[in-house]
């Protein structure tokens, strides 16, 4: 579904089919993996918070802000998604001191990118490199470059292109 581990899988399917008990039923049906799948991306999204929003206050309303939205974009579509926020006032102080520290979207896409949020794609490649450790990247973000939201985040952000679509 979302790059899950073999371990992952099992825990889905193991959810699904307590889903599908609770229906009274046996089996296990689209309903229950795709119920199962959104509760482990939302769990996911909030791990993500907890583990960074200590040093990034203003992380819950940064990734909230590409909700309902295409998970593909170019770094200037992300920036002035970005932009729009950075200069809206109605945030508690931490919140907007943070957006004052990060300073412009250029900054915000590139803490986006070190605790894997979002990663970037390769043009050599074509393949999209996230990062997880939360440093600064060396990667080079031009207004073209395209950039991938984490499929993990997907279900819990609502994005347009599901991760369960047939296609």
């Amino acid at each position: 579904l979302t790059l899950y581990r073999p371990r992952d899988v099992l825990a889905l399917l193991n959810e699904a089919f307590y889903e599908a008990l609770k229906l009274n039923s046996e089996r296990i049906v689209d309903a229950n993996i795709e119920a199962t799948a959104k509760h482990i991306s939302i769990n996911r999204l909030n791990d993500l918070h907890k583990e960074y929003s200590a040093i990034c206050p203003g992380l819950i309303e940064i990734t909230n802000s590409f909700a309902n939205r295409n998970p593909e974009l170019t770094v200037k579509e992300a920036s002035l998604i970005i932009e729009k926020l950075l200069s809206s006032v109605t945030y508690d102080p931490p919140i907007q001191q943070d957006f004052i520290i990060l300073g412009s979207a250029q900054e915000v896409i590139r803490t986006l990118y070190s605790v894997g949020f979002i990663g970037i794609f390769d043009p050599a490649t074509e393949i999209c490199i996230f990062c997880h450790d939360g440093r600064n990247p060396n990667k080079e973000f031009k207004e073209d470059s395209k950039i991938l939201i984490h499929p993990c985040y997907w279900m819990a952000l609502n994005l347009t292109r599901n991760i369960l679509d047939k296609k």
